[in-house]
């Protein structure tokens, strides 16, 4: 675990508001949790779709249904919640340590983080706390769901209802998953971590720390008006080019696992092209995705906002703004008030850009369709 701030820094680092509050944290246990995430959503993690369906053809039919259970659902997935008890390990540990913790931890205590999905409000997860105390009614309750999905809603209410059962699921889940699959993945992240590690720490000794984070995360940073106290960074490389955070006000602590490139895992995508550009390509090829991006260019937009002004639910909302900031084009901010979203205006340039070189080659625009002269431009006026 590196503790970090050079002493040469910038001058626009040395108003950081978060100096020496960021540290880089590296182990396989990010990986050990991302990894079951890109196998129950091969749709969402097309760089490892291949590995997906390999894997799960050699799964028990029972750990396929526990892992469909706490997994499915990408972010807001209940198995996610699980990662916040990884930034409290050592550096490099193994993922048996964070079995142990997990059967270490108090049931409603481990519940509570896997219905905390970073954006439930404060007032659904007091809500849901009180629900397994018993102290709360059917009412309180549905309204802690309201705008949820039902099959999100359904999944919370099983692990709300025996919160026990539920760890002892996802401890079967995850002793099997690493006795079967993830023993032998961990040394094929590791070169890629390693990396990812070393990177933000460079960014981290040079920039202003929401300056890079935004960079290590390509969209996704960290307001000051949150008084953080401790800011954990840790790189996984199933999780690319996503990125997950878990904010908690309570303690002052945010903990944000970023997306490394991986050589081993890129090797299942046989697209022939860049697969960042196929990935923003594709995140453009819908509607709703380019309503978003119209809205967001008139100016910085809330999460509630969006979902006022399309007229579509929450979680389709919050499904196309992870796209469009995995494919770097919209720029993610936590606030004490919630997301914030503004467009990334640099790297929309850089997607057209992209998408030159890769259709027109070594020709440019210029050379295909030259600017008229002033000649040429007389004629035209002129009905010629």
């Amino acid at each position: 675990m590196k503790l970090l701030r050079t002493p040469e820094r910038t001058a626009a680092a040395r108003d950081d508001v978060y100096v020496g509050r960021a540290r880089v944290h590296t182990t396989p246990c990010y990986d050990f949790l991302v990894s079951l995430r890109a196998l129950f959503n091969p749709r969402t993690y097309d760089g490892t779709r291949a590995w997906a369906s390999a894997t799960r053809a050699s799964l028990s039919p029972a750990l396929l249904e526990r892992g469909a259970f706490f997994f499915q659902h990408h972010d807001t997935s209940l198995g996610s919640g699980a990662i916040r008890l990884v930034a409290g390990l050592r550096e490099g540990a193994e993922p048996a340590a964070l079995i142990r913790k997990v059967r270490a931890a108090d049931p409603r205590t481990l519940a509570l983080l896997m219905l905390d999905t970073g954006e439930t409000p404060p007032e659904a997860l007091a809500t849901f706390e009180a629900a397994m105390n018993g102290s709360v009614s059917a009412a309180e309750l549905n309204r802690a769901f309201s705008g949820a999905t039902a099959d999100w809603s359904r999944r919370c209410r099983r692990v709300l209802g025996d919160p026990a059962q539920a760890q002892a699921e996802l401890l079967q889940l995850l002793e099997e998953y690493l006795a079967v699959v993830f023993a032998a993945e961990v040394t094929h992240v590791a070169a890629a971590t390693a990396a990812g590690a070393e990177r933000a720490s460079e960014l981290l000794g040079v920039l202003p720390t929401v300056t890079a984070i935004e960079q290590l995360t390509g969209g996704y940073t960290l307001s000051a008006e949150l008084q953080l106290r401790r800011i954990t960074l840790a790189p996984s490389a199933f999780i690319y080019p996503f990125m997950a955070s878990r904010v908690d006000e309570r303690t002052s602590e945010a903990l944000i696992v970023f997306g490394v490139k991986s050589d081993t895992l890129l090797k299942f995508d046989r697209l022939p092209i860049d697969p960042d550009l196929v990935r923003a390509v594709k995140a453009l090829g819908d509607p709703g995705r380019l309503k978003v991006l119209r809205l967001l260019g008139q100016g910085p937009t809330s999460g509630l906002d969006l979902v006022a002004l399309l007229g579509l639910s929450p979680p389709t909302v919050h499904h196309h703004l992870h796209q469009l900031r995995a494919a770097g084009l919209v720029r993610q901010e936590r606030t004490k008030g919630g997301m914030r979203y503004t467009i990334r205006p640099d790297s929309a340039r850089a997607l057209l850009d992209a998408l030159e070189r890769t259709i027109l080659g070594e020709h440019s625009r210029a050379q295909l369709s030259p600017r008229p002269t002033a000649t040429s431009r007389s004629t035209r006026s002129k009905g010629g």
